[in-house]
């Protein structure tokens, strides 16, 4: 398969081929949330502020149970992994990075957003942030270095995602699909 992408603005693409599954994976994330209370593969899913929840999966010598559901959501997990991974590869060799030789990937999140979270008449949004701090950079520990966010469905209004760019103040707007 090859990989499809539009590049927004300079290190800023936007993948559009990596989960051709989507829309079993988004069943199989309603259904955890709905049924497996953090019995399987993955956390319970958590209030993740007024938007919705989210889950992680589990770490080792956490309990689990087996079966159906664990294999979904191991599955899910495997997916999301191999796409970021594919993003990623692309991403580094595509803007030539390099990343430091002590790098780590962390851990995926799940979240879902609520359908409503808020009345009609309220907008929700989250506000401008950065999971990289520059002024932090040269200080010790670990940093986020490059964030991917995957979406698996677009059923829903708004969902815009607004990259900011602090040199210039120029806003990139893009609604993903």
């Amino acid at each position: 398969m090859e990989i499809e992408y539009i590049e927004l603005y300079p290190n800023i693409h936007v993948y559009t081929n990596l989960m051709p599954d989507a829309q079993e994976l988004y069943e199989i994330m309603k259904e955890s949330e709905q049924k497996s209370y953090g019995k399987y593969f993955l956390r319970n899913w958590d209030q993740w502020s007024y938007f919705g929840t989210y889950s992680q999966k589990k770490d080792i010598g956490e309990p689990v149970e087996f079966g159906e559901m664990y294999s979904k959501e191991n599955f899910l997990e495997d997916r999301i992994t191999e796409s970021y991974s594919k993003a990623l590869d692309h991403y580094l060799k595509t803007c030539n990075v390099e990343l430091p030789e002590e790098y780590k990937i962390s851990s995926n999140s799940f979240c879902k957003y609520k359908e409503r979270p808020r009345p009609e008449t309220e907008k929700l949004a989250m506000q401008y942030h950065t999971d990289f701090i520059k002024s932090e950079a040269e200080m010790p520990g670990r940093k986020f270095l490059i964030t991917c966010t995957a979406y698996i469905n677009d059923n829903y209004e708004g969902g815009n995602v607004e990259f900011y760019i602090i040199d210039s103040g120029k806003k990139i707007n893009y609604r993903p699909k």
